[in-house]
C-alpha cells in the first residue's frame, strides 16, 4: 500500500481519531490517579460520566461506529472539544 493509498483510507482516519481519543482517556486517567488495571477503564468512564459500552465498541473497533455527535458528546465530557481540521490529501506531510 502507497502512503497515498493510506492516506485515501477511511479506516486509516478512523484508527487517528480513535488512538487519539484512547490517549485523552489514558491522560485523565493518569491526572484522577486512576490505578491503570483491570478496572481503569470503568472508573474513567464513571468519574467523567461517559457512555462505557458505547467506547468501549469505539476503542476495540468491534464493528460498532458512533455517530459524529456521539463522539462529540464524550469528548466534551472529558472537558476537550474535537477541533477538525480539512487539508487536502497532497498537503499532508
Amino acid at each position: 500500500m502507497t502512503r497515498r493509498e493510506l492516506l485515501e483510507s477511511p479506516m486509516y482516519w478512523f484508527e487517528t481519531v480513535n488512538i487519539a481519543f484512547y490517549r485523552l482517556l489514558i491522560e485523565k486517567q493518569m491526572e484522577n490517579q486512576i490505578e491503570n488495571d483491570t478496572c481503569a477503564f470503568s472508573k474513567t468512564c464513571e468519574v467523567y460520566g461517559l457512555n462505557k459500552n458505547l467506547l468501549r465498541n469505539f476503542l476495540l473497533d468491534d464493528g460498532v461506529s458512533i455517530t459524529l455527535h456521539q463522539f462529540i458528546e464524550q469528548s466534551l465530557k472529558l472537558g476537550y472539544a474535537p477541533v477538525i481540521e480539512f487539508k487536502k490529501i497532497d498537503e499532508i506531510e
